[in-house]
């Protein structure tokens, strides 16, 4: 398959997400920990952080990778601040070697004015093993975490092994994380 094919098999997988992920369901918690507010007298004490998380399931263009069928999921997190941003990626179920890398293009997307948009994609390598991978970002321990504010764009991710695209997933923002 060659790299227009596959430019347009993402292409495709990425405006099929888009529709699917307009009613991706959202939920929120309260983080504890360090970051929490101290005690407020007779009345109890302050609450924590405030954090929103998105899970979109990653689509896997109907087509396997050596006979099996790959799947996956993206797990976005934000404080309402946006100052702590948190995103895993899983995957599984990759018929490949062991200790062989897949790679994991990130492309964030922000709309500047207008119609002009800009666009930084961030490449990293996942490690395979029995089948599985993952990666995670957590602005909490310094890692830079490649996802947009949710005012401003989205970011689509796409994971692809062996010269083959596996697995897409996009977080259209506009307010949904």
């Amino acid at each position: 398959m060659n790299v227009r094919t596959k430019m347009a098999l993402l292409k495709l997988g990425v405006l099929a997400m888009l529709g699917m992920m307009v009613s991706a369901p959202v939920t929120s918690y309260a983080s504890g920990g360090s970051n929490t507010g101290g005690g407020g007298g007779n009345n109890g004490g302050g609450g924590g952080v405030v954090l929103l998380t998105t899970s979109i399931p990653m689509t896997n263009f109907a087509a396997g990778l050596n006979g099996v069928v790959p799947q996956g999921v993206c797990t976005f997190t934000a404080s309402k601040d946006f100052k702590t941003k948190l995103m895993d990626v899983e995957i599984s179920n990759v018929n490949i070697a062991d200790g062989t890398y897949a790679t994991v293009a990130i492309l964030d997307a922000t709309r500047v004015t207008g119609r002009c948009w800009h666009y930084e994609t961030f490449y990293y390598s996942v490690k395979i093993t029995a089948g599985s991978g993952s990666l995670k970002f957590s602005s909490a321990n310094g890692d830079f975490v490649p996802f947009l504010d949710p005012k401003h764009g989205y970011t689509s991710i796409s994971i692809s092994a062996e010269s083959t695209a596996i697995l897409s997933a996009l977080l259209p923002f506009k307010g949904k994380l």
